[in-house]
């Protein structure tokens, strides 16, 4: 799995005068990659993992475009 993203701090004072504070995972992009199974029985692997396979350039590419979005 790949997580794009970044980290986001809030900080406050509770009405009883503490500071107080708490830290958000923002995720701008979850990419999750296909598991490759077997079926039983027949020694194939299964084919619909490779239909959300993405290849290096086209990773590439999107990591690129996330950047510049993203102000990197």
């Amino acid at each position: 799995m790949r997580v794009v993203g970044w980290l986001k701090q809030d900080r406050w004072t509770s009405p009883e005068g503490q500071a107080r504070s708490k830290i958000l995972i923002v995720a701008e992009h979850v990419e999750f990659k296909p598991q490759l199974k077997k079926q039983e029985g027949d020694g194939k692997e299964d084919e619909g993992a490779e239909e959300g396979a993405q290849s290096a350039d086209e990773a590439a590419t999107d990591d690129a475009a996330l950047k510049e979005a993203a102000g990197f």
